[in-house]
């Protein structure tokens, strides 16, 4: 993606795809850009974010803006870090391993069936080099997947994007599992900080990331204009 400024706020453009993205971004500065961003960017779709602020309901309605995604905002240092094996059962073993090209497309069926998600198994594909992603195995078969970031702006961070279990698997020593081994490859790199946007109105998210040594610090709130102008 490549970065425009409009009166000093970066707007972070894929235009092949007309797609934008503004993060961090205050009501304030929203309002002043509002007006040349319909012109610019007229038919795109924008999503933005609010860390830790909270913006007022009528003026998102004013743009057209619905939630996309309301998360805590969790992190975790190597200090803190306490990792979780891979999960066992009495009637299964299950083990966590990476994605292997020959299961991308066993991923990509779970991975696609989630809602409203940018990164889908197309553009991870066409990203590979900047992703982590560790599947849970039954027997052979996938059950589960997690996915990190390990290529970001800041390059001491990477961060958590999905973990998904399957029907049966939707508890917390398998969803562990899958965010340990996350978190630990990001670690082998070098990372020094991993972000984790656990959806807020998911407990069993929380405590799994929580089993690891994640803490709350803070919220994030992303919003989606599917169609500006539109």
């Amino acid at each position: 993606m490549e970065s425009v400024f409009i009166q000093g706020v970066e707007i972070r453009a894929e235009v092949s795809e007309n797609y934008i993205q503004i993060n961090d971004v205050s009501e304030a500065d929203l309002r002043k850009i509002w007006s040349e961003v319909c012109v610019r960017f007229a038919g795109f779709e924008l999503n933005f974010c609010f860390r830790n602020v909270a913006i007022p309901e009528a003026a998102l309605a004013e743009i057209g803006a619905e939630v996309l995604e309301d998360c805590l905002r969790m992190v975790l240092a190597p200090a803190d870090f306490v990792p979780a094996y891979n999960y066992y059962s009495d009637s299964d073993y299950c083990g966590v391993e990476p994605l292997e090209d020959k299961d991308f497309d066993t991923f990509a069926r779970m991975h696609d069936a989630l809602p409203d998600m940018y990164w889908t198994s197309a553009r991870v594909r066409d990203k590979r080099d900047i992703w982590g992603i560790f599947v849970l195995y039954n027997m052979g078969i996938i059950i589960g997947y997690s996915m990190i970031m390990t290529q970001m702006r800041d390059e001491t961070m990477a961060e958590i994007f999905a973990v998904e279990t399957a029907e049966g698997y939707q508890h917390v020593n398998p969803r562990s599992a899958l965010v340990s081994a996350a978190v630990a490859h990001a670690f082998k790199l070098g990372k020094q900080q991993i972000i984790y946007m656990v959806d807020s109105d998911n407990p069993l998210e929380k405590e799994a990331a929580e089993a690891v040594g994640f803490t709350q610090a803070g919220f994030y709130i992303g919003y989606t204009v599917r169609k500006i102008g539109g």
